[in-house]
């Protein structure tokens, strides 16, 4: 699984196959940072109050009893799905990410946030909608992307 055959003019190569980005699941049990090396991600975690509560880009607000720790990060896997902000049903992430015209070969590179089985965050695209910010919300969890680090 790690060795290529070339032939060529008569001659055959045994070189190594190109690595492909595997499965990466770092844990999040704490508020903090955590690195997501398969796409020079860092992610910050931390809870505030809901008056702290000012969207921006790459930033996820998230209601905090529901999106408790511990959480976990990892990439794009053939068969993810969740409930996209405002839609009634589940849609497949594959989808979701091809209707954002995210290239193939990017998709493992973007971090997902899950809470258990959900995804909670497509990092710089969309949350949950079960996860949202909502008036019965008093804590929220606010996450934010860093990208290059």
């Amino acid at each position: 699984g790690f060795l290529k055959v070339r032939c060529k003019g008569g001659l055959v190569q045994f070189v190594k196959k190109e690595q492909r980005m595997g499965l990466v699941k770092p844990d999040v049990p704490p508020s903090g940072e955590y690195s997501f090396p398969a796409g020079k991600v860092t992610l910050d975690f931390s809870v505030r109050s809901r008056e702290d509560f000012a969207p921006a880009p790459h930033v996820a607000y998230l209601d905090a009893d529901k999106a408790s720790f511990p959480l976990y990060i990892r990439n794009w896997k053939k068969g993810d799905f969740f409930r996209p902000l405002g839609m009634k049903g589940h849609k497949k992430l594959s989808d979701f990410l091809i209707d954002k015209k995210v290239p193939r070969n990017s998709r493992k590179e973007i971090p997902l946030i899950y809470k258990d089985d959900d995804l909670v965050w497509v990092t710089g695209y969309q949350i949950h909608h079960d996860y949202r910010v909502t008036e019965s919300t008093t804590k929220v969890l606010r996450i934010e992307a860093k990208k290059g680090v």
